[in-house]
Protein backbone atom coordinates (compact mmCIF):
# COMPACT_ATOMS: atom_id res chain seq x y z
CA UNK A 1 0.00 0.00 0.00
CA UNK A 2 1.31 3.46 -0.86
CA UNK A 3 1.74 5.96 1.92
CA UNK A 4 0.11 9.34 1.29
CA UNK A 5 2.59 12.14 1.88
CA UNK A 6 1.63 15.81 2.16
CA UNK A 7 2.94 17.76 -0.81
CA UNK A 8 3.79 21.42 -1.23
CA UNK A 9 3.42 22.22 -4.91
CA UNK A 10 6.65 23.07 -6.67
CA UNK A 11 8.79 22.18 -3.68
CA UNK A 12 11.65 19.77 -3.51
CA UNK A 13 14.49 18.98 -1.18
CA UNK A 14 16.92 21.85 -0.83
CA UNK A 15 14.36 24.34 -2.11
CA UNK A 16 15.26 23.74 -5.75
CA UNK A 17 12.62 23.25 -8.39
CA UNK A 18 12.97 21.92 -11.90
CA UNK A 19 11.42 23.82 -14.82
CA UNK A 20 9.85 21.19 -17.02
CA UNK A 21 8.21 22.74 -20.07
CA UNK A 22 8.68 19.88 -22.54
CA UNK A 23 9.81 16.26 -22.68
CA UNK A 24 13.26 17.55 -23.72
CA UNK A 25 13.58 19.21 -20.27
CA UNK A 26 13.17 15.91 -18.40
CA UNK A 27 16.49 14.54 -17.11
CA UNK A 28 17.64 11.10 -18.28
CA UNK A 29 17.20 9.72 -14.75
CA UNK A 30 14.01 10.39 -12.78
CA UNK A 31 15.90 9.99 -9.47
CA UNK A 32 16.19 13.77 -8.99
CA UNK A 33 12.55 14.62 -9.73
CA UNK A 34 10.26 16.00 -7.02
CA UNK A 35 6.59 15.11 -6.61
CA UNK A 36 5.57 18.26 -8.50
CA UNK A 37 8.07 17.39 -11.26
CA UNK A 38 6.64 13.87 -11.55
CA UNK A 39 3.07 15.20 -11.85
CA UNK A 40 4.26 17.53 -14.63
CA UNK A 41 6.04 14.63 -16.37
CA UNK A 42 2.81 12.62 -16.35
CA UNK A 43 1.14 15.45 -18.27
CA UNK A 44 4.10 15.90 -20.62
CA UNK A 45 3.87 12.19 -21.47
CA UNK A 46 0.30 12.75 -22.61
CA UNK A 47 -1.33 11.01 -19.66
CA UNK A 48 -4.43 12.38 -17.94
CA UNK A 49 -4.79 15.16 -15.38
CA UNK A 50 -6.45 12.57 -13.11
CA UNK A 51 -3.30 10.45 -13.25
CA UNK A 52 -1.08 13.48 -12.60
CA UNK A 53 -3.27 14.33 -9.60
CA UNK A 54 -2.94 10.74 -8.31
CA UNK A 55 0.86 10.98 -8.53
CA UNK A 56 0.78 14.22 -6.52
CA UNK A 57 -1.79 12.96 -3.99
CA UNK A 58 0.26 9.84 -3.25
CA UNK A 59 3.56 11.74 -3.03
CA UNK A 60 5.24 9.90 -5.90
CA UNK A 61 8.62 11.48 -6.62
CA UNK A 62 11.32 10.10 -8.93
CA UNK A 63 12.86 7.65 -6.45
CA UNK A 64 9.39 6.40 -5.45
CA UNK A 65 8.39 5.91 -9.10
CA UNK A 66 11.43 3.68 -9.59
CA UNK A 67 10.02 1.33 -6.91
CA UNK A 68 6.42 1.16 -8.15
CA UNK A 69 5.14 -1.80 -10.13
CA UNK A 70 2.61 -1.70 -12.94
CA UNK A 71 0.19 -3.46 -10.60
CA UNK A 72 0.58 -0.71 -7.99
CA UNK A 73 0.04 1.97 -10.61
CA UNK A 74 -3.14 0.32 -11.87
CA UNK A 75 -4.60 -0.94 -8.58
CA UNK A 76 -3.65 1.83 -6.15
CA UNK A 77 -3.30 4.91 -8.38
CA UNK A 78 -5.98 3.78 -10.89
CA UNK A 79 -3.81 4.20 -13.99
CA UNK A 80 -4.99 2.38 -17.10
CA UNK A 81 -2.78 -0.63 -17.86
CA UNK A 82 -1.42 1.12 -20.98
CA UNK A 83 -0.62 4.33 -19.09
CA UNK A 84 0.94 2.35 -16.22
CA UNK A 85 3.18 0.59 -18.74
CA UNK A 86 4.13 3.91 -20.31
CA UNK A 87 5.06 5.42 -16.93
CA UNK A 88 7.07 2.32 -15.96
CA UNK A 89 9.02 2.57 -19.25
CA UNK A 90 9.52 6.29 -18.59
CA UNK A 91 11.04 5.45 -15.17
CA UNK A 92 13.55 3.18 -16.95
CA UNK A 93 14.63 5.93 -19.34
CA UNK A 94 12.19 5.79 -22.27
CA UNK A 95 11.16 9.20 -23.65
CA UNK A 96 8.63 9.86 -26.43
CA UNK A 97 10.06 11.24 -29.64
Amino acid sequence: MLQVVPVVAGSREGGRSTELQSVADIPASVESLSVADMAKCVLLLGLSQREADAVAKHGVDGPQLMKLTISQLTEQLNFTPLDASKLARFARGWRPT
